[in-house]
């Protein structure tokens, strides 16, 4: 039934078709001779056609559509629902807007955000609608306007919003892994803040890179259209208080370095000024480097470095700064030489994916000297050809926590730099470790000290590895330190083809809590079958641990789990197994002449073998028992 506001029946009207008559209140249709008829009296009096009030008193729900010409949906609290002000191709879409005028907006698969100007502020697609040149002015886009790609999760920056000659540019937003989000776009009146567990440092000079359009010589500060060519000369103009102010703790310089390739870069560090890169960022033959002088700076982002290093320089990242206290992130490292170098009491930390050192002319992939904190986040893999962790001089911390820190197979030097964690004439340092150290599994032993933990010398430092050791054809642990508090512990399995260990000197190893298996089945080979062997003033512990040696072919006696060769060398065996293939053999031999006093403690541990004829254990009849029922586990 239709309205008849105009007391008449449209020619246009169908047969049977019912119209109501509001000026009379009655109702009328034509029938299938074209003759109108009137029906009944008054139905509704014109007096009381009824208001929206009063029809939705009477039911608010309806199965028809309502068209409102222009017109809006407006709350108490002055918001409104209406059609859309910009009018990309469906007329304006439907917009919520509130009471001050902003404008939330959805067309055509796009919403925008508008602002009080009535300009789109951030549209965001679900469409797979790219920005081109016709995303302009006239479409309601000004320069900064973002664009972002839902369906490929990208965004873009308008850089030009002339009309039918728009451009734009990939955005990224800069979000560090540290929790930091950097927001604002460095240009005038909306400078890039960073904002970390509640605080913001507010950067008042922002640099641009872009390795495609930068120029130095044009280069302006807080101009995102002006930005420098290369990342050692924002840094200098940025830091080194010539053009502009020196930065300071709290008013600090952000260089900020677009996506592309830079080749031949060096990140000179200075004191207070911050470097973010884009995702996209290559640095090929890179150095970044405090030069010496102590410096506080954040080096942010997702970079990627490749190629040959510097000459001047033996590590890709290297502090010498006495006071330095550097955050430097990245995604992916490669040195041709090492990867860093944190001596002189410097502090660092090292947030990465991935590390592959090649180590040439350094013989390490990272080496640590002197007082400062080093700690160390690496998510997938820490490699390099010789020593990927070294110690020397060191009397600071170290944290580092990487899945799989891996030997590889190259090799400059020989046998006594094939480690993977290496501790040299140290000063007391403490180091832990999280995470696996694994060899490579080339045939053959290097020779000199190689092991994959090892220490040599004074190492008056102690290391605590939280992992397992896969050794292959190496030692799992090579113990010479000359300090009587060089310390190595190890909570965690450890596998080889060579010894679990040989300590020595005076070091002080503990095993905990793994299986220790030497995997040795070579024929002729002596002191390759013990589970591990000890001498000199070594003290060895041995906690809650399964022991087990292949040692088939082997012959009486080089068949033992635990080998000692001096009297002054001590044991402790604390709630621990023992097994092997053979079954002759001891649990503990003692090749030193003379009958040892003071040096086997042994508590609640059980093994196939039995103790050498002139070996005292001094917690014995407590201690040790000889049990051919146990079987130590056989595998890692």
């Amino acid at each position: 039934m239709a309205l008849n506001p105009e007391n008449r029946i449209p020619t246009t009207a169908g047969t049977n078709e019912i119209f109501f008559d509001r000026n009379t209140g009655k109702i009328s249709y034509k029938n299938n001779l074209g003759i109108v008829v009137v029906v009944g009296e008054d139905i509704i009096p014109p007096s009381k056609i009824p208001n929206l009030q009063e029809v939705t008193e009477e039911g608010n729900i309806t199965a028809n559509d309502i068209n409102l010409d222009k017109s809006a949906i407006v709350l108490a609290n002055g918001s409104r629902l209406l059609e859309g002000i910009i009018d990309n191709g469906a007329s304006g879409g439907i917009a919520r807007e509130c009471a001050a005028l902003y404008q939330d907006q959805w067309e055509n698969g796009i919403q925008y955000f508008i602002n009080q100007s009535g300009r789109i502020v951030q549209a965001t697609s679900i469409n797979n609608t790219v920005p081109d040149s016709n995303l302009d002015t006239t479409r309601g886009y000004d320069v900064n306007s973002i664009f972002y790609d839902l369906n490929n999760n990208q965004k873009y920056i308008c850089i030009d919003n002339t009309e039918a000659a728009a451009v734009w540019d990939v955005y990224f937003d800069p979000v560090v892994s540290d929790g930091t989000t950097i927001t604002g776009d460095g240009t005038l009146g909306n400078p890039l803040v960073a904002v970390s567990s509640g605080s913001a440092v507010n950067y008042a000079n922002v640099f641009f890179v872009d390795a495609v359009n930068g120029n130095n010589a044009t280069a302006l500060r807080n101009d995102f259209t002006k930005p420098y060519l290369t990342i050692n000369q924002a840094i200098d103009n940025a830091g080194q208080g010539v053009l502009y102010p020196l930065p300071t703790d709290t008013n600090r310089a952000l260089v900020y370095v677009r996506r592309g390739t830079y080749t031949n870069n060096i990140a000179r560090l200075l004191n207070y000024v911050d470097i973010y890169c884009e995702p996209g960022v290559v640095f090929i033959n890179a150095v970044v480097h405090d030069n010496g002088a102590s410096v506080i700076c954040n080096f942010y982002g997702k970079a990627k470095f490749t190629g040959a290093v510097q000459a001047f320089s033996n590590d890709l990242f290297r502090l010498t700064g006495a006071a330095s206290k550097v955050y430097f992130e990245f995604d992916d490292l490669f040195s041709n030489k090492a990867a860093f170098g944190i001596f002189n009491g410097a502090s660092a930390t090292i947030v990465g994916r991935k590390v592959f050192a090649e180590t040439l002319n350094t013989s390490y992939g990272c080496t640590s000297r002197g007082a400062g904190t080093i700690t160390i986040n690496i998510t997938e893999e820490f490699a390099a050809w010789h020593d990927p962790i070294s110690f020397s001089t060191f009397s600071g911390k170290f944290y580092m926590t990487c899945p799989r820190i891996y030997l590889h197979e190259g090799n400059y030097t020989g046998g006594n730099f094939k480690h993977v964690v290496i501790a040299r004439n140290n000063l007391g340092g403490e180091a832990v470790i999280n995470g696996d150290l694994i060899v490579n599994n080339l045939a053959g032993y290097y020779g000199g000290n190689s092991g994959a933990l090892a220490q040599f010398v004074d190492a008056f430092m102690t290391i605590r590895i939280n992992g397992n050791i896969y050794a292959e054809n190496q030692f799992g642990v090579y113990g010479l330190g000359s300090s009587g508090a060089a310390r190595l512990i190890v909570n965690g399995d450890i596998k080889t083809n060579h010894l679990v260990g040989y300590m020595a000197s005076n070091c002080n190893m503990v095993f905990r809590n793994g299986t220790l298996m030497n995997w040795n089945n070579l024929a002729g080979v002596s002191e390759g079958y013990p589970v591990f062997s000890m001498g000199g003033s070594a003290k060895v512990w041995v906690e809650n641990c399964h022991l087990y040696s292949l040692g088939t072919g082997a012959t009486q006696p080089n068949i033992a789990a635990i080998w000692k060769d001096t009297t002054t060398s001590q044991l402790s065996v604390n709630n621990s197994v023992h097994s092997g293939s053979d079954a002759i053999g001891f649990f503990v031999r003692n090749s030193a002449p003379g009958q040892p006093v003071n040096n086997v403690r042994i508590l609640n541990s059980r093994s196939t073998k039995p103790l050498d004829t002139n070996i005292t254990d001094l917690l014995s009849p407590t201690g040790f028992v000889q049990d051919p029922n146990i079987i130590a586990i056989g595998f890692i």
